[in-house]
């Protein structure tokens, strides 16, 4: 019995033993470790795809004018629409990174304009004007046609509007402040330098 009691209190004293070695090893300093990152990738921002920086409202007024020998007949439309303005990040590359300095100069393409939207709830053709024999001849096909090359001029003024000088830079200068602060947030500082 007495052998069988020493056996229990040796089991007893070698666990609480294998506690407290345990506790102690998992307290121990750790030695000294350091973990750098490699820097930003050019896949980190190719994975963004577009960067949309703005959208562009458009209100104007577009004449079409469709001519012939003996008159003509124009129609004016009240536009209303948007686009979009963004940068194609795909296109994206890094001229050059300095990793001690956590620096790097990225090169992006312009922005441009994309998905021009007509609002043809908003939007009013306000005018129908014929002028020489075009008023005497009866049928509407001229006037017709007019109308439909007015409505489709409109797609396209939409767009011209998104490409305006001023927007694009307006842009440009979205697109920086966004990709400064994406980079910024892994501690690097991006110049960015526009193709064309």
């Amino acid at each position: 019995m007495w052998k069988n009691m020493a056996l229990i209190v040796a089991g007893i004293l070698i666990g609480m033993a294998g506690a407290v070695a345990a506790a102690l090893w998992r307290d121990r300093p750790l030695p000294q470790s350091r973990s750098s990152h490699a820097g930003p990738t050019i896949e980190q921002v190719q994975s963004l795809s577009s960067l949309v920086t703005s959208r562009v409202e458009v209100s104007d007024v577009v004449v079409t004018k469709l001519s012939g020998y003996t008159g003509s007949v124009e129609a004016a439309v009240l536009l209303r629409g948007d686009s979009k303005l963004g940068v194609d990040l795909s296109a994206a590359k890094f001229e050059s990174m300095d990793q001690s300095a956590h620096t790097a100069v990225l090169v992006l393409p312009q922005p441009q304009a994309s998905q021009p939207r007509v609002d043809h709830r908003r939007s009013r053709i306000v005018a129908v004007r014929e002028q020489g024999l075009w008023r005497v001849v009866p049928g509407g096909d001229a006037e017709l046609a007019v109308t439909n090359l007015a409505l489709r001029d409109t797609q396209k003024f939409v767009a011209d509007a998104a490409a305006e000088p001023v927007m694009v830079e307006r842009s440009r200068h979205q697109a920086e402040q966004v990709l400064g602060s994406f980079f910024k947030a892994v501690g690097w500082t991006v110049t960015v330098r526009w193709q064309g």
